[in-house]
């Protein structure tokens, strides 16, 4: 998580459309891309083009060779989920 002021310099995006497509402002790549299995295991993510006005649907291998493309790290990781309120 991060202030608005470093979502602005890292990745050029406001507070509010913070989207995993903001890693290619990221030169630096200063930011950690840690990605929920569930959302991996899709075969299309939902993602903000920098902006939270649209969203775009773009395929898992999609967003791999993005990534890749940019030697970006990443990481998935398991969520835990919280129990549902009664």
């Amino acid at each position: 998580m991060a202030s608005p002021e470093r979502l602005r310099e890292r990745l050029g995006v406001d507070p509010g459309a913070v989207t995993l497509l903001a890693v290619v402002n990221d030169e630096e790549k200063a930011v950690e891309v840690v990605i929920d299995e569930l959302v991996w295991a899709a075969e299309a993510l939902q993602c903000h083009p920098l902006v939270n006005t649209s969203t775009l649907s773009i395929s898992r291998q999609g967003v791999e060779k993005l990534l890749q493309l940019r030697n970006q790290p990443y990481r998935v990781v398991d969520v835990p989920r919280r129990a549902a309120s009664p």
